[in-house]
């Protein structure tokens, strides 16, 4: 390059003073991104040393990105514009169900999505041998944890949300002395369900209505996977998953849904 440079046979760029950025890469407009940065990359390399051309190849690769930046936030203002019209225009009834429904940040989202997953591997570990036991006390130590990180907002709530998570606790307790309700609903599943009415309680602030749709997320999410679990092909479920196991999956799902999305 050296020895070009000083002979003065530097390659330049023909295609400088083409004003399309597309033309002058070379490329189509519907060329994919990974086709836009090879054809910049080519150039750069074929004609390096030449200042203009390389400057040339530069702003038309700008251009290009600039243009593309441009029309996906076009897009998606569009497409935000676009759902905002038809719920708008959406019959009354769509309009009620969708008042029920909110998108919370995605911090809380990612809590409450590791907590039921969570529960859901140790299900899967088999948390029987763990007892009721040791996972209600893996709830408080959860909750308790979620309402320290909150301390400084609901210092004047703690006392109530503490006598509120040892009532729910001490219910759940009682069912699992039952064996037939045991057989029915898991421990996981039970304390699954406790951690959704709490935060569904922290929400609305309403523990019937938190009770309300905890439950109705469980018994829907029960006669879900009751119906559709035994129409899975046994080859895509592991050879040790019972039916019990893979419903309780099923319900941490409307069980993360309900608490996650519902208000």
């Amino acid at each position: 390059m050296c020895l070009l440079h000083l002979l003065g046979n530097i390659p330049k760029f023909p295609r400088v003073r083409v004003w399309d950025p597309y033309k002058r890469l070379g490329i189509t407009r519907d060329a994919s991104e990974e086709e836009i940065w090879g054809s910049r990359n080519f150039l750069l390399q074929q004609y390096a040393g030449h200042e203009r051309s390389e400057e040339s190849i530069e702003a038309a690769f700008e251009k290009i990105l600039m243009a593309s930046f441009q029309h996906r936030k076009k897009t998606k203002i569009n497409l935000k514009t676009r759902l905002k019209k038809q719920v708008e225009e959406s019959p009354p009834w769509v309009k009620n169900l969708l008042s029920f429904v909110e998108l919370p940040p995605a911090d809380i989202i990612l809590r409450r999505l590791f907590l039921f997953a969570f529960m859901g591997g140790w299900s899967i570990m088999n948390s029987a041998e763990s007892g009721p036991a040791f996972q209600i006390s893996f709830l408080v130590n959860m909750t308790n944890l979620y309402m320290g990180e909150k301390r400084h907002k609901y210092d004047s709530q703690m006392p109530r949300l503490c006598s509120w998570l040892n009532s729910v606790l001490e219910i759940v307790s009682s069912l699992l002395l039952f064996p037939a309700l045991k057989s029915i609903f898991p421990g996981t599943v039970a304390i699954s369900l406790a951690a959704c009415i709490y935060f569904l309680n922290e929400k609305t602030k309403s523990l019937g209505r938190a009770f309300v749709i905890g439950f109705g997320a469980l018994v829907t999410g029960w006669v879900c996977g009751s119906l559709l679990v035994p129409n899975i092909p046994s080859v895509l479920l592991h050879p040790t998953w019972t039916l019990e196991l893979v419903t309780s999956l099923v319900v941490y799902v409307f069980l993360f849904l309900s608490c996650t999305f519902l208000k």
